[in-house]
């Protein structure tokens, strides 16, 4: 999910952008601590992820006199993620949470704007970038919930990030909830 708050730029802030399906895919390693059982660990994470998001917004003034923004956002990122995760064993499974921080940098980006303005008999076509500054890195919280059994798992995650706005009057978020299948070897 993404979202844009602030002043100005009404076509981003206004805008309910819908939900981005997409796949991610990396490694682990976790680092298991002697302490505690082996119930604690440090799990890093080596990640691709992506999303892609279009939306339209409608400035309408009059019947004759409106303007239509239609806006694409897509990034592609590398992310490192680095958690804690408690595990517990319950008879054959482990259950496990996990929490910590993700670092991520864009290695792909579609950022396009298409303006389409009328005014009365006249129609004019604008197209560019929707915002002319991108951050291309993305730091962002991450915790998640799971099981394991034997070499599998399976969880549910959420992160937030802080988006990719270089804008002090609008701000861009990430929600991006995962479930995730892993094997261990």
């Amino acid at each position: 999910m993404l979202e844009f708050k602030g002043d100005g730029f009404p076509y981003f802030t206004k805008l309910d952008y819908p939900l981005s399906l997409s796949f991610s895919g990396g490694l682990f390693l976790d680092v298991i601590l002697t302490r505690n059982r082996r119930k604690l660990s440090i799990c890093n994470e080596l990640v691709y992820t992506s999303f892609r998001l279009s939306g339209q917004y409608e400035d309408v003034v009059y019947e004759n006199d409106y303007t239509i923004y239609n806006t694409t956002f897509g990034l592609s990122y590398i992310k490192m993620n680095n958690m804690v995760r408690f595990k517990y064993p319950v008879g054959k499974f482990f259950i496990f949470i996990n929490g910590g921080i993700t670092n991520g940098i864009a290695v792909s980006e579609k950022n396009y704007l298409k303006e389409e303005t009328r005014f009365y008999s006249t129609i004019t076509f604008k197209e560019g970038k929707a915002l002319d500054n991108v951050w291309i890195y993305e730091f962002g919280l991450i915790g998640g919930l799971g099981i394991r059994f034997k070499m599998f798992s399976i969880e549910a995650r959420y992160e937030r990030g802080n988006g990719f706005s270089d804008y002090v009057s609008v701000r861009s978020s990430t929600n991006r909830f995962y479930f995730l299948m892993g094997w261990k070897f």
